[in-house]
């Protein structure tokens, strides 16, 4: 019964203080910037569309 609470843990704290190049903070920046940018795109090409 104390395997799967240590693997939580480990995994808790993992994530807590995950160290730098890991690829997290990455995919942060592309959750956010990557949805925004396609949403300035399809405006933009909606606007060019409808003359």
């Amino acid at each position: 019964m104390m395997l799967p609470i240590a693997l939580l843990q480990r995994a808790a704290s993992f994530q807590a203080d995950a160290p730098v190049g890991t690829g997290i903070e990455w995919l942060t920046l592309a959750a956010i910037f990557v949805p925004a940018v396609l949403l300035v795109v399809l405006v933009y090409w909606g606007a060019q569309e409808t003359v």
